[in-house]
């Protein structure tokens, strides 16, 4: 087995590891279902989340809710949480990466009450990705019921390099929301 596919197979592995600690330990400990007070080692007690975005919906509406990053450098996975209301909204699949090096994307198995861990990272990539203004990935969300304002926001954005350099909490991430 190449040294960069191992190194991809333990990063994945890596990455389902760090977000059921980040995401589930902490939740699990204190019962509090908001993943932006999720406490996490060499970070602020409480990262915030991105600003919630609010549309109205009506039941059966499905929605499209498309991950960027204002700029990425030498990124070779990352990690987030994408927190929404699940009396509003139901997880409805279509989760596909934006980046055709980082195409090994994964959804947490975990059911959170308030939020979805989703991760990728490259397997056998030669370099980070650069750039900016970078489409990250997409995935799709139907209304349960109709919502005047619906709250959706993205928080716990961590990141691998190339050079294996884990960067945590990053805040130039911003998502769109657009109909299906």
């Amino acid at each position: 087995m190449g040294k960069k596919l191992k190194f991809g197979l333990l990063s994945l592995t890596a990455f389902l590891v760090i977000g059921v600690t980040i995401c589930g330990v902490w939740f699990v400990r204190s019962g509090n279902p908001e993943p932006s007070a999720v406490q996490q080692p060499n970070l602020p007690e409480n990262p915030s989340p991105s600003e919630p975005v609010r549309n109205k919906v009506n039941a059966g509406d499905k929605i499209v809710l498309a991950i960027s990053a204002d700029d990425v450098s030498d990124m070779y996975g990352y990690e987030l949480c994408v927190n929404y209301n699940k009396d509003i909204l139901e997880y409805s699949g279509g989760l596909k990466s934006d980046i055709s090096e980082i195409s090994t994307i994964f959804k947490s198995t975990l059911n959170f009450d308030n939020y979805i861990k989703i991760g990728a990272t490259q397997i056998n990539g030669m370099q980070g990705i650069n750039g900016s203004d970078v489409s990250i990935c997409q995935m799709t969300f139907t209304a349960i019921q109709d919502c005047e304002l619906i709250d959706i926001s993205i928080s716990n954005i961590n990141i691998v390099t190339a050079a294996d350099e884990y960067i945590k909490d990053l805040k130039n991430w911003s998502f769109e929301i657009k109909p299906a």
